[in-house]
C-alpha cells in the first residue's frame, strides 16, 4: 500500500508555471484529491502556495500583479564580484511571505518537496521539511539573472538547472504519479536581443537535462506544447496561460478517461 493516491510533480517553466494553477483547477472540477506534490522553479511556488492553502483563484492574482521590475532589486555590486547575479528577489521574497501563512514545510495543508540545485557540488537537493521560504527563493533563482541562495552554508540556484521534474523523488510514495510538464522545447522564433537569446538558452538547457526521465517514471503526463510562444515574466498573458494549462489537464481527465481511473 503507497502512502498516498495522486501525487504531483510540477515542472518549472517560470510564467508558464501558471499553467499548473489551470491545471489543478481541473482537478477540482473533477473531484480529484492531490495527496503531494513536488515542484521545480516556479513549479514549487505553485505548489507551496496551494499546499498553503490558498485557492487556484488567489494564486494566479497573486502572480498578476508580480511585475518582474517591482519584485526584484538590482545587484550593482555583481561587478565587483559580489551577489552571483544580477538582481537579488528581496521585494518578492517579502511579498511571498505576506501571502503565505506556512513558514515551514510542517505548516502546509498538503506535504510538498521543492528542488534545488546545489552550485558548489552540482546535484539536486530536495527540502522536505524545515523552513520553507528560503529553499522556494533557492529553487526559482534562474542562474546570472537572480543572486545563489545561501541555505546552513550552501548555495543553491534554480532546480531546473539539473531536472525541469522532480518526479523520481515520489514515484515509490505515489499509486498515481501525475507529471505537468509546462515548458517542453518546441520550434521558436529567437530575436538576437539578449533577453530572446537568454530566455531560449535557458528553455534549453533546462530540458536537456534529465527531464526526459523524470517524466518516464510518472503514469501521465500533461504537456503544455501551446505555452511555448510565452516568455519568462510576461504575467499580463497569465489568464490565457492558465487556459492552455486547463485545456491540457482537461484533454488527459475527461477525453482520456484519467479521472475515472484517480477516483477509482
Amino acid at each position: 500500500m503507497r502512502k498516498y493516491k495522486v501525487g504531483l510533480a510540477l515542472s518549472g517553466g517560470s510564467v508558464k508555471g501558471l499553467a499548473h494553477l489551470g491545471a489543478i483547477k481541473a482537478f477540482e472540477e473533477n473531484g480529484i484529491e492531490i495527496n503531494v506534490m513536488s515542484g521545480v522553479s516556479a513549479g514549487s511556488l505553485i505548489a507551496a502556495l496551494y499546499a498553503d492553502g490558498n485557492s487556484v483563484e488567489q494564486i494566479l492574482a497573486f502572480f498578476k500583479k508580480a511585475k518582474f521590475f517591482d519584485m526584484v532589486d538590482f545587484n550593482f555590486n555583481i561587478f565587483k564580484g559580489k551577489g552571483g547575479g544580477l538582481t537579488a528577489v528581496r521585494p518578492f521574497k517579502e511579498k511571498l511571505k505576506n501571502m503565505m501563512r506556512s513558514r515551514t514545510f510542517e505548516d502546509l495543508n498538503i506535504p510538498i518537496v521543492v528542488s534545488a540545485t546545489d552550485l558548489i557540488e552540482g546535484h539536486t537537493t530536495y527540502f522536505s521539511s524545515g523552513e520553507l521560504i528560503e529553499p522556494l527563493i533557492a529553487s526559482s533563482s534562474v542562474p546570472l539573472l537572480f543572486n545563489p541562495v545561501k541555505i546552513d552554508g550552501k548555495l543553491y540556484i534554480d532546480g531546473g538547472i539539473m531536472s525541469n521534474i522532480a518526479a523520481t523523488v515520489l514515484r515509490d510514495d505515489c499509486e498515481y504519479l501525475i507529471g505537468i510538464h509546462v515548458n517542453p522545447i518546441c520550434r521558436q522564433e529567437v530575436t538576437t536581443g539578449i533577453a530572446s537569446v537568454s530566455n531560449r538558452v535557458f528553455d534549453l538547457v533546462i530540458n536537456g537535462s534529465s527531464t526526459e526521465s523524470e517524466k518516464a517514471v510518472c503514469d501521465m503526463i500533461i504537456n503544455t506544447e501551446k505555452a511555448c510562444k510565452y516568455g519568462m515574466f510576461g504575467t499580463d498573458k497569465a489568464d490565457e496561460i492558465f487556459k492552455i494549462g486547463y485545456e491540457a489537464a482537461m484533454e488527459m481527465l475527461v477525453n482520456q478517461g484519467w479521472a475515472k481511473k484517480l477516483k477509482s
